[in-house]
């Protein structure tokens, strides 16, 4: 399942910041971009940097918490777990 945030991108943060109008532009393109750099996986994180109103790509992170998290045990991790579809990975040849 793929979230699609180009749909709602709100001031997500909490307070009283706001996006301006080309601050929203640029994330909404941020999101674009993360696709199609992703094509078919499953699950990535693209880490995107925004200077002087330019969008500068950072990393694409292909295990939450580069793998080494340990903060989701029990029922959650089961949970998890079953929602994540390895049939959709690619296969490798």
């Amino acid at each position: 399942m793929c979230t699609d945030l180009t749909a709602g991108v709100k001031n997500s943060f909490s307070g009283d910041f706001k996006f301006s109008g080309t601050e929203r532009e640029i994330i909404v393109e941020a999101v674009k971009l993360s696709y199609k750099l992703l094509g078919k996986l499953e699950y990535a994180r693209v880490d995107w940097y925004i200077i002087d109103s330019k969008l500068y790509f950072g990393e694409i992170t292909l295990t939450p918490g580069a793998g080494l998290g340990g903060n989701i045990r029990g029922e959650l991790d089961i949970i998890m777990g079953s929602m994540w579809d390895l049939s959709l990975a690619p296969k490798l040849q």
